[in-house]
């Protein structure tokens, strides 16, 4: 890659990873001034907003950059590309926003039960309709390899959003209301600041032949992200309706914590897939390719192991003796996340291909058996029955996208029987967490500790070589980068 290539790919890892943060770094506020019936309630508000946010946005940004590429020495048609497309996407956010203000008693309350509309589900869907311009503005900004711009605007978001939310929950104590209003007056000031610098580089018109051909490609994504959403979402929904507010909110403390692997493996996926698809173009760097693959599903399932080993401790840190059970989801939602994981190294191959159809198939498939589970699971065992659901639809996702990928190209052979192995391996010592009741807690601790120690001695034994090969070069890229 070139050096502006991985300039801006560490500027999307390092910034994406510190946005998607930001629900783990603010877990001490929400968890000291808000009890597990309010995290409950905020949690399937936020389930609520991601929901609406790609129905709204309808996949328009992924077929925007993709035609973007086709038009680069054409400075007039990406600018018509780029208006147009902007204009769907106000439109889209307009009327489907308005929707669901006027017809919230049959489209949001049967599935957000004993939630008030006013104000939190209202201020959840108008923030939303905000975000899409937003949003499609640093899809630009990434498209166009503008990647210090990118990286400032996710920072300035993140600091004001952080800032707000803690002014109004921590000095003025408006709880729930408090976070929802930070987030509407984010997304208003970037909206705003989004509009103002994006139209005078667009061509702001509607053109009926390139709307066609967006929504042609953009449409049948949209059932494949609504899919992954339910993949991830759907528990809560469940819990509420169900076990209620308190429950739902304990359990999505735990959840936090555990899916904090993936914002590890999306941010890894981010840096990993640009490279990828630049090196598989020659056969001969397949060695390199299925050797990063294992380093990196091993590093995932060690991370999980650590999350997994101290997550007792971690939720007595951050959250508090309210929320004490909700160290219990988290080895679970953790290797869950690992399982994520593997399948972005299969979906990329799928996605070097062009058949994204498939994906919409596998991202179904996972949802369904999802909602299926915790139809089952939820009313029985609560946030543990919603865990293990979430265990079992990522696995299925992940073995049918490595289905798929070993049909569409048979050359590319990840070690998978090595991949599986080592999570089954991983997963089964992590669950010593759920042991040692009989056990002095220092002395729990310090066991846990050195079986920790002895997988991440392994890991280096057998990786050394290629880790400092790895570190050299990156040091030299920084430097090359730098200078």
């Amino acid at each position: 890659m070139s050096a502006r290539v991985l300039k801006n790919a560490a500027i999307y890892t390092i910034v994406t990873l510190l946005q998607r943060s930001i629900g783990l770094l603010l877990l001490p506020l929400y968890t000291f001034f808000l009890l597990p019936g309010d995290y409950g309630q905020l949690s399937v508000v936020l389930a609520v907003s991601n929901f609406v946010s790609i129905v709204m946005l309808l996949a328009i940004p992924y077929a925007t950059a993709r035609f973007n590429f086709k038009l680069t020495a054409d400075p007039g048609g990406t600018r018509a590309l780029w208006g147009n497309n902007l204009l769907l996407v106000l439109l889209s956010a307009a009327c489907t926003g308005t929707l669901l203000l006027v017809f919230h008693p049959y489209l949001v309350a049967p599935f957000t039960k004993g939630i008030p509309f006013y104000p939190l589900l209202f201020t959840g869907i108008v923030t939303t309709m905000l975000n899409p311009v937003y949003l499609f503005y640093q899809s630009y900004l990434q498209t166009g390899q503008h990647g210090r711009r990118y990286g400032l605007n996710m920072l300035l978001n993140f600091s004001l959003n952080t800032g707000l939310i803690i002014l109004f929950v921590a000095v003025f104590r408006l709880g729930v209301t408090g976070i929802l209003l930070a987030n509407l007056l984010t997304a208003l000031v970037f909206a705003v600041y989004a509009l103002l610098a994006f139209l005078p580089v667009v061509r702001p018109r509607l053109n009926r032949e390139q709307t066609a051909r967006t929504l042609r490609y953009s449409l049948p994504l949209v059932p494949h992200s609504l899919s992954l959403w339910a993949l991830g979402m759907t528990d809560r929904m469940f819990l509420l309706n169900s076990r209620g507010a308190a429950e739902t909110g304990i359990y999505s403390v735990g959840s936090q914590v555990g899916c904090t692997m993936n914002v590890i493996t999306a941010a890894a996926n981010q840096a990993w897939s640009p490279w990828f698809y630049d090196v598989i173009r020659d056969r001969n760097n397949m060695p390199m390719v299925i050797k990063m693959c294992n380093i990196l599903c091993a590093l995932y399932c060690l991370l999980a192991l650590a999350i997994s080993f101290f997550s007792r401790e971690i939720i007595q840190l951050l959250a508090g003796e309210r929320y004490a059970e909700a160290w219990k989801v988290i080895p679970l939602t953790a290797f869950a996340c690992v399982l994520m994981g593997y399948y972005h190294f299969f979906a990329n191959v799928i996605l070097l291909e062009e058949r994204t159809k498939y994906l919409m198939v596998i991202s179904t498939c996972g949802a369904a058996c999802s909602i299926v589970l915790n139809i089952f699971a939820v009313p029985a065992f609560g946030g543990m029955g919603a865990a293990v659901s979430m265990l079992l639809s990522y696995l299925l996702a992940s073995l049918l996208a490595l289905s798929v990928s070993r049909r569409l190209r048979k050359d590319i052979r990840f070690r998978y029987g090595g991949m599986y192995g080592m999570f089954g391996l991983a997963f089964a010592v992590s669950l010593i967490a759920y042991s040692g009741e009989g056990m002095p807690a220092i002395r729990f601790l310090i066991l846990k500790a050195l079986v920790l120690t002895a997988f991440i001695t392994v890991f280096f034994l057998r990786y050394r070589h290629d880790i400092i090969v790895w570190a050299g070069r990156m040091k030299a890229k920084i430097i090359k980068v730098s200078g």
